[in-house]
């Protein structure tokens, strides 16, 4: 019998894992390059954040991890850079508040029909 079956693997205990991981399955072989590249760029993003913690000796924050990807995935990465331009700076001074500007709502539309990522406000149509 498969480890599906006997729920044996590692993130089958967790239900929003486990549907994700067998849903992903659903997506065509291209949709799901595409996911997998705005993945990596987002955890590229938040290992870039978590080095500039390691080198200013800070703490990181989940909430600061949290804005990364809401950044992330609302505006695209040039958003990102500017968050942790912001960062380095706060951190490289002895004021560590740091400024997270309040930005409209976008969201990553991926269309099937392009085959690539595309920016959209909310409730328009997919280029």
């Amino acid at each position: 019998m498969q480890f599906s079956k006997l729920k044996r693997r590692d993130y089958d205990e967790y239900l929003y894992l486990h549907n994700t991981i067998n849903y992903l399955g659903l997506l065509s072989d291209e949709n799901l390059q595409i996911l997998l590249d705005l993945m990596n760029d987002l955890l590229r993003y938040d290992i870039d954040y978590l080095n500039l913690c390691k080198q200013y000796d800070k703490t990181a924050s989940l909430t600061d991890l949290q804005h990364i990807a809401t950044t992330f995935f609302r505006q695209g990465g040039n958003a990102v850079k500017v968050f942790l331009t912001a960062v380095e700076k706060a951190f490289s001074s002895t004021t560590m508040k740091i400024a997270r500007p309040k930005t409209p709502r976008t969201t990553i539309r991926i269309s099937s029909m392009t085959s690539r990522a595309s920016w959209a406000k909310p409730g328009a149509e997919p280029s």
